[in-house]
């Protein structure tokens, strides 16, 4: 577990902090061998994987670039890349 990416979520404030642990452990569990970072300025897996803690809400993000586009096809949105 990457220090940066903990000293983050613990500076969330509830709910928005409980959301981000949870989803942590969640990626964490199901990729075991993730690469975990501070990138963009927020908690990034992979350069695959984000999220963010924001005033109402938690995102959970994904860049879709180097996908196929079928993969592309399973999200919505107007985000080029993520």
């Amino acid at each position: 577990m990457d220090k940066a990416v903990t000293t983050y979520v613990n500076k969330q404030q509830s709910p928005q902090k409980e959301i981000c642990q949870k989803l942590r452990r969640i990626i964490l569990k199901t990729f075991p061998k993730i690469k975990e970072e501070m990138k963009w300025g927020v908690p990034a897996y992979d350069e695959k994987y984000y999220f963010v803690g924001l005033k109402d809400s938690v995102n959970l993000g994904f860049c879709v670039q180097g996908m196929i586009k079928q993969e592309k096809e399973l999200f919505k949105g107007k985000g080029k890349y993520m």
